[in-house]
C-alpha cells in the first residue's frame, strides 16, 4: 500500500507482535494496580504498630493459659407464688468447664453443668392463686436442670496463690419438669399439662481461688436471673389459665466449688 507521498506501508502484523503489544498492556495496567494497593498496604502498614501498641498499653502482655476443670454446684431456686408449695428447690449439679486466662487480669470459660439427681417434692392442694379446684389434690412434681455457661472473668490477685475473681456471663437453663397429679381434679388436670421452657439468663458471681503449680481451687457464688425462667403453661385450660402463672421462679443463689488444671 502507498502513503501519500508514495512510499510502501506494510500494515500487516505478525502475530507474535500482536501478542507483545496485549502482553505489555495488561503488565501496563497490573503495574499500575500494584501501585494504587501499595499506597493502601503501606497505611496499613503504618498504622498496625500503633495499635499494638495501644493494646499492649491498656491490657499489658497477653498471654494463652488454657485450664480444665470440673465443680459441684449446690442450687437453690425460689419459687414464686403457690408454685412453691410443690416445686423443687434445691438441687445437687455437677459441672465440667475449660477457659482460658489470657491476661493477668482477665478470662473466659466455658462450662456445661446438669443434675446428678431428680429433685422431688410434693404437696395436697385444693386452690392454686385464689383459684378453687373441685377436690384436693395431691402434687408431686420432679425437676432436673441441665445447661450451658459462658462467663467473662476478671481477677485481683492478693498474692502469687489467691485471687479474688468476679464473673459475668449467661447461661441456657434447661429445666426437665414432670409434674403428677393423683386425683383426678379439674386442677390436677391442668398442672399434668405444664412443662418446662428453655432459657438463656444472666449470671453473675463473685469468688475466690486458690493456686498451687498448675492446680488451682475455687469456691463461687452466683446469682441466677431465674425471675425470666418461665413455664410452659399454654395448654392448662381456660379454668386455671390465669391462675397458673408461667412465672413459676424468682431468683436463684448458687454455690460451687471446683478444681482445676491449668496448662
Amino acid at each position: 500500500m502507498l502513503n501519500p507521498f508514495g512510499a510502501h506501508v506494510n500494515l500487516e502484523l505478525s502475530c507474535t507482535e500482536i501478542c507483545r503489544i496485549v502482553l505489555f498492556g495488561k503488565i501496563t495496567t497490573m503495574v499500575r494496580k500494584l501501585q494504587q494497593h501499595a499506597i493502601w498496604l503501606s497505611l496499613v502498614w503504618a498504622i498496625l504498630p500503633v495499635t499494638n501498641l495501644k493494646a499492649e498499653t491498656l491490657l499489658g502482655s497477653l498471654s494463652f493459659a488454657p485450664y480444665i476443670g470440673a465443680e459441684f454446684q449446690y442450687q437453690h431456686i425460689k419459687g414464686n407464688t403457690d408454685w412453691r408449695k410443690f416445686l423443687p428447690a434445691n438441687f445437687n449439679n455437677s459441672a465440667i468447664f475449660i477457659g482460658n486466662k489470657y491476661h493477668e487480669n482477665f478470662g473466659f470459660e466455658i462450662g456445661y453443668f446438669h443434675t446428678l439427681k431428680k429433685a422431688v417434692s410434693s404437696a395436697n392442694i385444693s386452690q392454686f392463686n385464689g383459684a378453687a379446684a373441685n377436690g384436693s389434690t395431691i402434687v408431686i412434681a420432679e425437676m432436673r436442670n441441665k445447661g450451658f455457661s459462658l462467663e467473662w472473668d476478671v481477677y485481683y490477685p492478693i498474692d502469687a496463690q489467691f485471687n479474688v475473681m468476679a464473673s459475668f456471663g449467661f447461661i441456657t437453663m434447661h429445666p426437665n419438669l414432670e409434674i403428677n397429679a393423683t386425683s383426678s381434679t379439674n386442677l390436677g388436670s391442668a398442672l399434668n399439662k405444664v412443662k418446662g421452657r428453655n432459657k438463656t439468663i444472666f449470671r453473675p458471681g463473685l469468688g475466690v481461688e486458690y493456686l498451687e503449680k498448675n492446680w488451682g481451687a475455687r469456691g463461687r457464688l452466683l446469682w441466677d436471673d431465674t425471675q425470666k425462667l418461665y413455664l410452659n403453661t399454654d395448654r392448662v385450660g381456660a379454668t386455671f389459665f390465669n391462675a397458673l402463672t408461667p412465672k413459676a421462679f424468682k431468683q436463684t443463689m448458687t454455690f460451687t466449688f471446683g478444681v482445676f488444671y491449668r496448662f
